[in-house]
């Protein structure tokens, strides 16, 4: 049983449903029904929370859970993040079941930790929120998934818990280099992270507009929210947003693909990342990345691409510029990053991982 909307735990969750029995526990009732199907599995709704900041879904989640598992009597039950923390309490008093943590990020542990100042009363109480769930799911699972070894690493300080690292899966399929890919003719980079902080977005902006200066043509696509913050910075410096940046604030994940394999180079000069799945995204579309040497960024990259130091932005600016002059060293990586991730990254190997750890609980 799996909680989680996003692409790839939608994908962990199908593939898993192909070798053994899975339902679903979400919310949605009463827009939806309280019981249906989607994608051909089970799914048992609970009460959605309109504009739900702190989480209080998990709440009637937790409640529904509780009656539906009596009914179900799963084998293990598996949380993709913290929407399953207050089931979980509830379970380690009610049954024997499993219960299996995938931990996606753990704010605790870099919350106002990356020198960022600036951030609104009301953000710092959601983030409070975040970490009381993160809190509840570590202490009454019995076992944790973590999707790197530094993540690993990282998250025995928290807990002693056993720890099983299964990297984030890629749809190879879906994310591949395209043969015809519809190109302006301009060199483009590509930014995922909007005004985030945390994905380095001041960097990003300081190395396009270094580059800018020997590369006029070059352009900027960025996907993320809130980017229009850097309007004035941009203008500061002769550039246009709509032009020489492309800011796109919703990019649906079926779109990405052709996104990226639009664009020439990946960078991401992110402070911290506990696996980085829009670098081996791009990797897969045959790309080559641009990082800060971080994390887990590292284990992702390997020497399929270019590390940097963390907000550097002098040496991101070297990077990509080695590689817009050097075509054939950018082609190199990008093929060299399509094989490591079909290697190591793909959402079949993430699901093999998944269903020998649910064998073994079982």
């Amino acid at each position: 049983m799996s909680f989680g909307a996003y692409p790839t735990i939608r994908n962990i969750i199908l593939g898993v449903a192909e070798k053994a029995e899975v339902f679903v526990l979400a919310n949605g009732w009463p827009k939806r029904p309280s019981a249906d199907k989607a994608d051909g599995l089970r799914v048992f709704r609970a009460l959605s929370v309109p504009n739900d900041e702190f989480r209080l879904r998990t709440f009637p989640l937790a409640m529904k859970g509780l009656s539906v598992l009596r009914r179900e009597k799963p084998d293990v039950i598996n949380a993709q993040d913290i929407e399953g923390a207050p089931l979980f309490l509830l379970e380690k008093h009610f049954s024997k079941i499993p219960r299996v943590f995938s931990s996606k990020m753990l704010l605790q542990r870099f919350a106002g930790g990356l020198g960022n100042t600036e951030q609104p009363a009301f953000d710092r109480l959601k983030d409070s929120s975040r970490i009381f769930f993160e809190n509840m799911c570590l202490n009454n699972c019995t076992e944790i998934v973590v999707p790197s070894q530094s993540e690993k690493t990282q998250t025995q300080k928290l807990s002693a818990k056993k720890i099983t690292v299964i990297p984030n899966g890629v749809d190879a399929k879906q994310f591949a280099p395209a043969r015809n890919a519809q190109k302006s003719g301009q060199k483009t980079v590509f930014f995922s992270g909007g005004h985030s902080f945390r994905k380095g977005a001041h960097v990003a902006v300081d190395a396009f507009i270094n580059l800018k200066k020997d590369f006029p043509e070059l352009r900027m696509v960025v996907v993320g929210s809130d980017f229009e913050k850097f309007r004035p910075k941009l203008e500061q410096n002769g550039l246009s947003l709509g032009t020489d940046v492309v800011a796109k604030p919703r990019v649906s994940h079926a779109e990405l693909p052709a996104l990226l394999n639009r664009c020439d180079i990946v960078l991401h000069p992110s402070y911290y990342e506990t696996f980085g799945t829009i670098l081996a995204e791009g990797m897969s579309c045959g790309k080559p990345v641009v990082a800060s040497k971080v994390a887990a960024i590292p284990e992702v990259v390997g020497d399929a691409g270019m590390l940097c130091e963390t907000g550097n932005s002098e040496q991101f600016t070297e990077a990509v510029r080695e590689l817009l002059l050097d075509g054939k060293k950018a082609a190199r990586l990008g093929r060299k990053g399509r094989e490591r991730v079909l290697e190591n990254f793909t959402i079949e190997k993430t699901v093999e991982k998944y269903l020998r750890l649910f064998k073994s609980l079982s």
